[in-house]
């Protein structure tokens, strides 16, 4: 099937996994990587005022956002994970597809640091 992991309902698959004859250990492993990536956010790492820096998931791709009225801040916070994201890759040996890699800064204007047109 093309593009089949892309396109799965992880909570069917989970639940198609259980009732076979798999390990349970092996179908908690699977569930485990389908629903609780580990990759890094600003969780625990973070004054009382902050917000955390978002994490969106879906199969291999990965995506984080930050707001903030000042993009200067939001930018910073990203960095923040950014640095913790090697170690991450690393640990799990893996790597950034940097073809598929970009970074966007949305707002008003008036409120963007330089060149920001």
């Amino acid at each position: 099937m093309e593009k089949a992991f892309d396109r799965v309902w992880h909570d069917g698959l989970i639940y198609k996994l259980m009732d076979t004859s798999l390990p349970p250990a092996l179908t908690k492993v699977v569930a485990n990587f389908l629903q609780r990536h580990d990759i890094p956010t600003l969780h625990g790492h973070l004054e009382d005022w902050e917000d955390d820096v978002m994490l969106a998931l879906y199969a291999d791709d990965s995506a984080y956002f930050a707001s903030s009225r000042r993009a200067d801040l939001a930018a910073k916070r990203i960095q923040r994970v950014l640095d913790q994201l090697p170690e991450w890759l690393d640990k799990w040996r893996m790597a950034v597809n940097v073809s598929k890699t970009a970074a966007l800064l949305t707002g008003a204007k008036e409120t963007c640091p330089i060149n920001c047109a």
